[in-house]
């Protein structure tokens, strides 16, 4: 997958993930098990997702 590929990737999971926080109100560990989301991408998304949760 190109740089470009990923980030677009990256960014529709996070994006899933938030949805899911606030339209279920899971925690994003549930979020990331619903998703399938694989352990090594775990820690970066659970960053962008608290970050961007900090920020609002």
């Amino acid at each position: 997958m190109c740089n470009l590929s990923k980030g677009v990737y990256d960014s529709a999971i996070v994006d899933a993930i938030k949805k899911l926080m606030k339209n279920k109100g899971w925690g994003i560990d549930e979020c990331m098990d619903a998703l399938e989301v694989p352990d090594n991408r775990r820690e970066l998304y659970r960053s962008i997702v608290m970050g961007s949760f900090a920020m609002a």
